[in-house]
Formats: structure tokens, C-alpha cells, sequence
């Protein structure tokens, strides 16, 4: 693979980790909320 293509995938790679982190951050979030309403 060419230099180009390796440093498109790590870029999408990260991306795609940040999409997941965020995206865990937001369901424990929603989880502690949940968790407020029950106590």
C-alpha cells in the first residue's frame, strides 16, 4: 500500500474510535441518568 492509502486508513481508524468513543460516553451518560431516576 502506498503512503497515502496507510495514512486515509489510520485517519479513518481514528475517526471511527472517536465515533465509538463518543458514542460510549453518550450511553454512559444516558446509563447515569437512568441510574438518578431509580434512586
Amino acid at each position: 500500500m502506498d503512503k497515502d492509502g496507510k495514512s486515509m486508513l489510520k485517519l479513518y481508524i481514528r475517526i471511527k474510535q472517536f465515533i465509538l468513543f463518543n458514542y460510549m460516553v453518550a450511553l454512559v451518560s444516558q446509563g447515569n441518568k437512568q441510574l438518578y431516576y431509580l434512586f
